[in-house]
């Protein structure tokens, strides 16, 4: 029996055959690709007919959704902050360098 759930931007699904959870990150109507990304990072391109075929499951996102992105404890502190490179503050980056203006003789 093929499955009749529409691809949705966002959505996550689980794919009974794989055992595999994946998010759809793309859908190209025109062409009529479904682009998804897996738990693991990987990113596939499905065909519409296929995913009619596979029988996906809307799924809620995994508990570890982002563990592709492997954002630490810290990472998740710091998501509203400001960072600035130590390029940027540190004052000799800002020293021009004098003009060649010719050479010397020794």
């Amino acid at each position: 029996m093929a499955s009749s759930i529409k691809p949705s931007i966002g959505q996550w699904f689980h794919d009974p055959i794989e055992n595999s959870y994946f998010e759809v990150v793309a859908f190209d109507q025109h062409n009529a690709f479904i682009e998804i990304q897996y738990l693991d990072g990987d990113i596939g391109e499905i065909d519409i007919d296929l995913w009619y075929e596979m029988q996906p499951i809307p799924s809620q996102p995994p508990n570890n959704a982002d563990a592709a992105f492997q954002l630490s404890n810290e990472d998740y502190l710091l998501q509203n902050e400001t960072i600035i490179p130590e390029a940027l503050t540190n004052p000799v980056t800002q020293i021009e360098a004098e003009l060649f203006q010719g050479f010397e003789d020794y």
